[in-house]
């Protein structure tokens, strides 16, 4: 068992009209959930975003409030905590309004034992997933 020192996240926005975010996006890891938010404009039409939570080899943090989003701390995430179940590793939006993913995936480490990257298995169809209101706000990870 190890416990998870850093977690990298990997977003891309599909590009079509109305594609970009408008709310607040959350990484459901184990037993908690973190805000994925940086200095500048995220989740716009036809980008990819890159998120750092933790320190370690992914290099350091660039999320907002690093100390309050990092996996390491006041709570434990361990290595079973992930693997025990298929809903232990999701996307969440807080919108009502539309957002198409058009590839996501979530690494998690704790060198120099554990290293493990989640995907959605059969991967996402062109042009993307829409999360909202009117489709669901969540995206689980295996």
């Amino acid at each position: 068992m190890s416990h998870i020192k850093q977690v990298k996240v990997i977003i891309e926005t599909g590009d079509a009209s109305g594609a970009e975010a408008d709310g607040p996006v959350y990484l459901g890891l184990g037993a908690r959930e973190f805000r994925l938010d940086k200095e500048g404009d995220q989740f716009r039409r036809g980008t990819t975003d890159t998120f750092v939570l933790g320190n370690g080899t992914y290099g350091t943090p660039n999320v907002l409030n690093p100390n309050e989003n990092d996996p390491a701390t006041p709570v434990w995430i361990d290595s079973p905590d992930l693997e025990s179940g298929p809903y232990n590793v999701y996307i969440a939006y807080e919108s009502n309004k539309k957002w198409l993913v058009r590839k996501a995936e979530v690494h998690a480490q704790s060198p120099p034992d554990y290293g493990r990257k989640f995907v959605i298995y059969s991967g996402i169809n062109a042009p993307g997933i829409w999360l909202g209101g009117d489709y669901g706000k969540r995206l689980y990870f295996i």
